[in-house]
Order: C-alpha cells, then sequence, then structure tokens
C-alpha cells in the first residue's frame, strides 16, 4: 500500500471517529409537564363490626394420683398424654371393601373384553422378546410394558376398567414396538 492510500485510509478512519464522538441526542428545552389530576379517594363505608372476647382456658383437671403428683416434685405438672385412637377391625367374618368405582360407561362387559384382548396381545408380543438381547433402553421399555400389563390387571380386579384400558392400550404399544424393533416415540406434551 503507497504513503498516499494510507493517509488517505487514516483520513477516513479520523472522520468517522470525530463524526461519532460529536453526534449527540439533543432533547428539547425544559417545558412545563402537564401535571395528573389525582381524584380524590372514595369515602369509606365503616360497618361496625361486634368482638366477643375469647373465652379463658378451662383450667386443667387435678391430679387424682397422690403418688403421680408427689413424683413430679417442683418441675411443675408434665404435658398431657395423648392416646392415639385405638383402630377398630372389622368383625371376623367382614373384611374393608373398597369404595365402589364410579363407572363412565354402561357397557362394561365390552370394556372388560377390549382390555383383557389388549392384555393378550401385549404378553403375546412380549413373549417373543427375549429380554437378555435388548439393549438398555429397550429392556426398560420391555420392564415398564410388563408393569403396564400387571398394572392393567390390578385396575380390573378392583373394576377400574377406564383406566385398565389405558395401562392395557399402553402396554400394547409399547410390545408392538419392542417386537418391530423400533424405538418407542417419546410421550407428547398436553
Amino acid at each position: 500500500m503507497s504513503v498516499l492510500g494510507r493517509l488517505a485510509l487514516a483520513a477516513l478512519v479520523m472522520s468517522s471517529v470525530s463524526a461519532c464522538r460529536k453526534a449527540e441526542a439533543r432533547m428539547p428545552g425544559p417545558e412545563p409537564v402537564p401535571l395528573l389530576d389525582v381524584p380524590s379517594p372514595p369515602p369509606r363505608i365503616v360497618i361496625p363490626v361486634a368482638v366477643h372476647p375469647p373465652e379463658p382456658p378451662a383450667p386443667p383437671p387435678p391430679a387424682t394420683d397422690p403418688d403421680a403428683s408427689a413424683s413430679r416434685g417442683a418441675r411443675g405438672a408434665p404435658p398431657p398424654v395423648t392416646r392415639p385412637a385405638e383402630r377398630t377391625s372389622p368383625p371376623a367374618g367382614q373384611t374393608e371393601q373398597p369404595p365402589p368405582v364410579l363407572q363412565t360407561t354402561s357397557d362394561t362387559e365390552a370394556l372388560v373384553k377390549i382390555t383383557r384382548d389388549q392384555i393378550a396381545a401385549a404378553r403375546a408380543s412380549l413373549d417373543k422378546i427375549r429380554r437378555a438381547s435388548l439393549g438398555e433402553e429397550a429392556r426398560d421399555q420391555y420392564d415398564v410394558a410388563r408393569r403396564f400389563i400387571q398394572k392393567a390387571e390390578e385396575y380390573l380386579a378392583v373394576k377400574n376398567f377406564t383406566f385398565a384400558r389405558q395401562l392395557a392400550e399402553s402396554a400394547a404399544a409399547l410390545s408392538a414396538m419392542l417386537v418391530r424393533g423400533g424405538a418407542p416415540a417419546p410421550p407428547s406434551a398436553l
């Protein structure tokens, strides 16, 4: 680069730097700012409230056992001992029944049949797979499908057919993906 080119470049840099230094934002002179008229607060409505003084606490019952009061000595009264309520067990012939489950469908037999079919399909799919030959993630999915089957059967036993069906559907979908060798899709965020 020639000397003339360097001088031209230096002049260009200097002019651009000096131009930046002189650029300032100018504000117009001080103008009176109109004040806002703030409304006065509304008058308060005071409603009288009757306040009853708290009742004094009941005095503790006197100790009836002279030996117990003598053993306390000058320490004062120990805190009262409360015993937990005793559990009453049902009579020998009766067992506690869980509360009935609200059924949202009138055709529970069809729902049970669909659920049992899906559980059977999931079991059949999982029986085709050797767990030991699976990778770590696939093994986890295999275990989840087995737990879904187990839980679906538990919910069928307590007659929660809707939740049992959802678990059976999930187990069937997982087992079908494991048989195909595809990785299950992550759950979608609802």
